[in-house]
């Protein structure tokens, strides 16, 4: 019944989270221990927002509000990771070795301060975490299958609604639709799914470094640094337009 898969659902993810959370304490360098926290994080957020008419209301708010928040914390730095790593693919031309260093630096500033601030805040998370594990109980005697089929349509739905709008809003949707399809166990959609969110994803990561860069040439003085910048928001900008391309085909 659903009420026995949500319990055991959100254990597994509560469960991995927690883990994720320890791992941060220990290596903070690793951004793969951030980006499973997140993934974690949001396969929660999933439960609760697709099947909140289901949940105790009070465990509901207090958990949204939670894992809400969680999100909020880690979204600066793994803007900051992502951006890192586009950094490393790049091929910049000879004569400009070195010059994109005080870009690399100040970001690498950021994170460390973003990520201290995460570092502060996981101890009162992790214990409203903890106060939360196995209190997912839901109130109803639906079956899992009935349930997760109507989620599905439901979401359906939404994706078809965001068609044409803005690309952020169609990636969050795809997000959820994935989440959904993990809890049916069919691998073949989630593959599907996960290669659109991929690429949808790609293309946020791309806008957001080239608001970035923005922002960073404000901050910046070197000329070298800047000429760098502006190369490097260059070849973000035509990446972005690439990928743009692409998602055009289901996002019409």
């Amino acid at each position: 019944m659903l009420a026995q898969m949500l319990s055991k659902q959100y254990s597994q993810y509560q469960l991995a989270v927690l883990a994720s959370i320890e791992a941060i304490r220990k290596d903070p360098s690793d951004p793969e221990h951030l980006h499973k926290l997140r993934t974690n994080t949001r396969r929660i957020r999933t439960l609760l927002k697709m099947f909140k008419s289901y949940l105790d209301p009070n465990f509901f708010q207090e958990a949204r509000t939670l894992y809400k928040e969680l999100i909020e914390y880690t979204n600066p730095i793994r803007d900051i990771d992502v951006f890192l790593i586009h950094l490393q693919s790049l091929s910049l031309p000879s004569r400009m070795s070195g010059w994109i260093d005080p870009v690399v630096q100040l970001l690498q500033k950021q994170r460390k301060e973003y990520y201290q601030e995460l570092l502060n805040n996981l101890d009162p998370l992790e214990t409203q975490i903890k106060k939360l594990f196995l209190q997912c109980s839901a109130q109803a005697t639906i079956s899992t299958k009935k349930a997760l089929k109507k989620a599905i349509k439901k979401q359906k739905k939404a994706v078809e609604r965001t068609k044409g709008s803005d690309l952020h809003r169609i990636r969050i949707a795809y997000k959820y639709l994935r989440y959904l399809y993990e809890l049916t166990k069919d691998r073949k959609k989630v593959k599907q799914l996960k290669r659109i969110q991929d690429l949808l994803g790609e293309y946020h990561d791309y806008e957001v470094a080239c608001e970035r860069i923005l922002e960073i040439g404000e901050q910046i003085d070197e000329k070298k640094a800047l000429m760098a910048l502006g190369a490097v928001y260059m070849i973000f900008c035509k990446r972005k337009s690439k990928i743009y391309r692409k998602v055009q085909t289901f996002t019409k």
